[in-house]
Order: structure tokens, then C-alpha cells, then sequence
């Protein structure tokens, strides 16, 4: 509910929820002879090592993981694990510039020991989306992926997945991974039938009927006790889905605040600055400072 407020005032309520999760191949790691990590307490350094393992051990045949830090939400994570985040609720940064170079320095340790593609075959990875992923092409272990997708991506790759945990979680002040609204439904201060519209997005939030027609079509069902209820009638995946985010559920600090205006820009930066230090343009310091610039730039967050 938390995602949807505003200096203090409820403007939307969430249609569903997904998580961000690295979603991993089972079958992968076995023909590459390593072990599945326990993502109740792998490190970031752990994913690094696994992603280098599995590289090494299938000469090179299996990815250990596709590139994870195009989608700033990684990093949102690995700075909630240090009790901060992306944006406090005024939409200024609100991270300390050496959590993200520590998290930087991660992604360069992944690509020098192996356990990534190259930055030329990341990038490309990256414009292929989900259907040219490496998992669902079957070429590699690990990616990171929203938990709604997982029923997508196992049926491209023909593969059962696993969802997992992103590391660090165990060896943080506290959880990094949040709960993220698939939309919202919000009502028009305008409107000439208030009472009515009301009752309507009441309807599509908490009626069983409603919730059987959309199942998890907006993210799994927020209100939790109609996701309990409806448990049995999604697909094998959505059923999957649900149990991981009831699994997290008690470790999950808070909502992410709202983002600011011109934070759509983000994206754009986070994959520029990700290719820039893939190739070796940046050090893990310098892309710091210039993803915060250009981020205050685009969002008044410098202000």
C-alpha cells in the first residue's frame, strides 16, 4: 500500500505485486557439475564466485549469469540491504556514493573472472530481452528477472526454474528485496461518480469473482487473503510465484518510495553507465559519480 502514497496521502492502491529476483536454471548447474547456492545465505561475493565456477567447470559451455546491473533495481536492493535506497520520499538520492561503488565494484570482479558474458555479448544479451535471455535460450545459469515472469521464461526455455533470492540478504542490516506493484488503480479527484468508482476498484481488489477473471494477469493478487484463496487455480508458475513472495514476506522492509519525475530517464543511464564500465571506459568510482549526476540531473534530485 506504502508504494502508492504521497507526501503523506493514499493516491493508488496496487493491482498486484511482483518481487526482483536472480531466477536460476537447475539443469544448468548439474551439466556444469556445481551446486545450486543457498539463497539464505549467499553473498555477493558467493554470486561472483558461482557465476566464475560454473563458467570454468563447463569449459566455457554454460554462462554463469547474464550481466544483472542494466535494471537499477539491482542496485536498489544492494543499497536496501544498507538501509538505504534509490530515492527517499522527497525523490532525492538517498545512498551514500561508496554503496554504489562498492556494488560496481561486484559487476567488474564478475566480468574480469569470467562468471558473465563479455560487455559486446551483455550488451547484445540485454537488447534481446527476456525471449533472448540466457536462460531462455538454455545458454546459461542465472539472470535477473521479476517474479511474474517466471512462467514466461520456463515456458521459452522448456526448462523448470528455480527463483532465488538476490545475495546478501542474510549478511545485511536488513532485507534488500521489496515488493513491487505491477500497477495501480487510482480514482480521479474529478470524477462525478466517486462513490461508484470506489466500489469498483473495491470490486477488482477484494471480490473473488474478480480476482478469478484476472488471476495474476496484473501481478499476483495484493490483498493476500484473495491470493490464499485463489492459490489453487493459477498456473503452476503463479502458484510457484506466490509462494516465494509469502516466503520473503517477513523479511521485507517497507515499500520503495515513489519515484520522482523524470526517473523514466534512469533506465537509460543505468544501461550507459553499465556498458561504459564494462568496457572499460569507467572504474567502479567514476561511474558512481557520473550515474548520480546525470540521475540528479533528470530528476531535480541535485536541487
Amino acid at each position: 500500500m506504502g508504494s502508492g502514497k504521497l507526501d503523506g496521502s493514499l493516491y493508488a492502491v496496487p493491482t498486484g505485486v511482483n518481487a526482483f529476483t536472480i531466477m536460476a536454471d537447475p539443469q544448468a548447474f548439474e551439466e556444469a557439475g556445481v551446486e545450486m547456492p543457498d539463497d539464505a545465505t549467499w553473498t555477493w561475493q558467493d554470486w561472483v564466485d558461482t557465476a566464475t565456477e560454473i563458467n570454468e567447470k563447463s569449459g566455457g559451455d554454460i554462462i554463469g549469469t547474464q550481466d544483472i546491473a542494466f535494471n537499477e533495481q539491482s542496485f536498489q536492493i544492494y543499497a536496501r540491504q544498507r538501509e538505504q535506497s534509490l530515492y527517499d520520499a522527497d525523490g532525492k538520492l538517498n545512498f551514500d556514493a561508496g554503496t554504489m561503488t562498492e556494488y560496481w565494484d561486484h559487476m567488474v570482479r564478475l566480468h574480469e573472472e569470467g562468471g558473465a558474458p563479455s560487455a559486446a555479448k551483455s550488451v547484445e544479451l540485454e537488447a534481446g530481452g527476456p525471449d533472448q535471455s540466457v536462460l531462455a535460450d538454455n545458454s546459461g545459469a542465472m539472470a535477473a528477472f521479476w517474479t511474474n515472469q517466471l512462467g514466461t521464461m520456463e515456458e521459452t526455455s522448456g526448462r523448470d526454474l528455480e527463483l532465488l533470492r538476490f545475495p546478501g540478504e542474510s549478511a545485511s542490516a536488513q532485507a534488500g528485496t521489496f515488493f513491487k506493484p505491477a500497477m495501480h488503480y487510482a480514482v480521479s479527484a474529478g470524477t462525478e461518480h466517486p462513490e461508484e468508482a470506489a466500489k469498483f476498484v473495491d470490486f477488482l481488489l477484494n471480490d473473488k469473482k474478480a480476482g478469478e477473471l484476472i488471476l495474476a494477469d496484473r501481478g499476483l493478487p495484493a490483498n493476500t487473503e484473495l491470493r490464499e484463496q485463489l492459490a489453487g487455480e493459477l498456473p503452476e508458475a503463479d502458484q510457484e510465484s506466490a509462494e516465494f513472495l509469502k516466503a520473503i514476506e517477513g523479511d521485507v522492509a517497507g515499500a520503495v518510495p515513489p519515484p520522482p519525475i523524470g526517473a523514466g530517464d534512469v533506465v537509460d543511464i543505468t544501461m550507459r553507465v553499465n556498458e561504459d564500465l564494462m568496457f572499460g571506459d569507467l572504474d567502479s568510482e567514476q561511474a558512481s559519480k557520473r550515474w548520480m549526476s546525470e540521475v540528479e540531473d533528470a530528476t531535480g534530485g541535485g536541487e
